[in-house]
């Protein structure tokens, strides 16, 4: 058996972890827009005589009221899900 023809375990694993870590590198940037998303739609709900801010207002609030960490909030969590449910993708696929 020649080592041309042989791949390393590390050169197995690298479509893996570069697939997990770009689902978590995504997530990260698309986290605090859902949560604005999610926000939004809880004060379409709401009953608030205030007129609905906008996206950008959404943010802006937030940044204000709670300080950076909280347009990061509970990002552990969803960068758990993304990297799992990118792996198994990745290996079905």
């Amino acid at each position: 058996m020649s080592s041309t023809n042989t791949i390393s375990f590390a050169q197995g694993l690298q479509p893996f972890v570069c697939g997990g870590f770009s689902a978590m590198l995504a997530s990260s940037c698309t986290h605090p827009i859902d949560l604005a998303k999610v926000r939004l739609q809880l004060f379409a709900l709401s009953t608030s005589s205030r007129p609905s801010p906008g996206f950008v207002g959404i943010i802006v609030e937030m940044i204000k009221k709670d300080g950076i960490k909280s347009i990061y909030g509970n990002i552990v969590l969803n960068l758990k899900k993304k990297i799992i449910f990118n792996i198994i993708y990745i290996i079905y696929y």
